[in-house]
């Protein structure tokens, strides 16, 4: 499975994915595209599912052909500094 990982999530995340093809946006090439924008190229690129921690993009935008899931993760900031 194609995994495209939003640029506002740790780079390092993608190693949480072996035995998939995970990407980065900047690697994938998307640096700077925002929602509606990313989400398509996200499709158009072939990737089955997008994860960000953007909590409101699913109702700010829809997919075009729905081949793309996209998985809106949640921070938990203390847990991440311990």
């Amino acid at each position: 499975m194609r995994i495209l990982l939003d640029e506002c999530i740790d780079e390092r995340f993608r190693r949480a994915f072996s035995g998939h093809d995970c990407q980065t946006a900047r690697y994938a090439g998307l640096t700077g595209l925002k929602n509606g924008k990313l989400l398509n190229a996200a499709e158009t690129a072939g990737f089955g599912v997008m994860i960000t921690v953007d909590q409101n993009i699913e109702y700010q935008q829809s997919f075009r052909s729905g081949d793309c899931t996209l998985d809106s993760v949640r921070s938990n900031k203390s847990a991440a500094r311990s």
